[in-house]
């Protein structure tokens, strides 16, 4: 693995310890989910909130995570960088880094459709746009040809493509990875 793979790679592990340790101080501390948390911090109902009262309200229920954890978490949960979590941002991050805590519907009355499926969704999309197979997709992810896939080497043919999110990827990289190695092979690909 060379030294960008590897620094991507340690970017999301760090974005999924840094969700988990989120989701785990809430429980500890509070004992609630991080569902409830967007609730208490949307006190006006609104269906977002700031990255300075998302922190605010951290630090004032003392959930006792360091500086650079709160950072993260708020660029992972604020993809966009506009300064602030929409709803669906945040509903987002919890589905692709596996922290959803509670059951839940759509926020506008429509049918549900999984944040995980509107990023495969937006993938075939692109794929037909470009008018690219399955398999020449494959293939031109796996750029070392080791007849496997990483998050890294998804990440950087993807975006040449298309705009997507990290969380989109992410998303994208899990509905594929059945067996959750870290890793597609060509048999998860094909389903």
């Amino acid at each position: 693995m060379d030294s960008s793979n590897r620094a991507k790679s340690t970017r999301n592990s760090n974005e999924q310890a840094c969700m988990n340790e989120f989701r785990q101080r809430l429980k500890k501390v509070v004992n609630i989910t991080p569902e409830a948390f967007f609730r208490i911090c949307d006190y006006q109902y609104s269906k977002e909130v700031s990255t300075a009262d998302f922190k605010k309200k951290i630090q004032e229920i003392g959930l006792g995570l360091a500086e650079i954890t709160i950072h993260r978490l708020i660029s992972v949960l604020d993809e966009d960088f506009n300064g602030s979590i929409s709803l669906e941002e945040y509903y987002f991050a919890l589905d692709t880094y596996g922290c959803r805590c509670e059951d839940y519907g759509p926020f506008d009355g429509s049918k549900f459709i999984s944040f995980q499926w509107k990023s495969v969704y937006k993938l075939l999309e692109a794929m037909k746009k470009r008018q690219i197979s399955l398999e020449e997709l494959f293939r031109s992810i796996d750029v070392d040809n080791d007849k496997t896939i990483t998050l890294s080497e998804m990440e950087d043919t993807i975006k040449i493509f298309s705009s997507f999110k990290v969380k989109e990827l992410h998303s994208i990289h899990n509905y594929f990875d059945v067996d959750n190695n870290g890793s597609i092979d060509e048999r998860e690909y094909r389903g």
